[in-house]
């Protein structure tokens, strides 16, 4: 958030910085993360920093983790959404899921703040981000959660069907699942 107040246009060098000096190595922020940030720690470039030696790079959902404000930031435009979300995810996680993981958030939050003092409806945001999604797993893992909202499920099933772990496959569609099933009630 306080990379996109200084450039809300993207500015890929002061993102690496800023993350680089709230980083503390004793306090895991995850496999990817805290690989990308011990290579700009070591002079890679952030444009390079996500990428992992032998091109595993990481899945999991630290990229989503921070996209929140991409959204918010830029509710109205889908197209430029996207490619943010996707350059400040890169940063640290270069899988092509992780990118797709935090668009999907950053559109949830967009579309939340749209909705502002209207009624959400859960099917709906779920189906709307099955569509805007590039990637064949996050859209029916959407399509399967939209069928699940307001249907009374046990935690197991949703958890079966939808993940719950710290990939960003595995945990971006949960998450919005439980917002869309419960988006009246912060508490539930």
């Amino acid at each position: 958030a306080a990379a996109l107040v200084v450039a809300p246009d993207f500015d890929g060098e002061d993102l690496a910085l800023r993350m680089l000096a709230a980083w503390d190595p004793k306090q895991s922020w995850g496999q990817g993360s805290d690989a990308a940030l011990r290579r700009l720690r070591d002079g890679v470039h952030w444009n390079e920093a996500g990428h992992s030696v032998g091109g595993r790079e990481s899945f999991g959902n630290g990229a989503a983790l921070r996209s929140a404000p991409v959204g918010l930031l830029l509710s109205d435009d889908a197209e430029t959404l996207r490619w943010l979300a996707e350059e400040a995810a890169g940063l640290t996680h270069q899988h092509l899921l992780s990118g797709e993981g935090a668009v999907l958030h950053a559109m949830t939050v967009a579309l939340a703040l749209l909705a502002s003092g209207e009624a959400l409806s859960g099917a709906g945001l779920l189906e709307t981000l099955a569509g805007e999604t590039r990637t064949r797993e996050f859209a029916s893992r959407s399509k399967a959660a939209a069928a699940m909202v307001g249907r009374s499920r046990g935690d197991a099933t949703v958890i079966e069907t939808l993940g719950n772990n710290s990939s960003a496959l595995g945990s971006v569609v949960t998450a919005t699942w439980c917002f869309a099933e419960h988006s009246d009630s912060y508490t539930d």
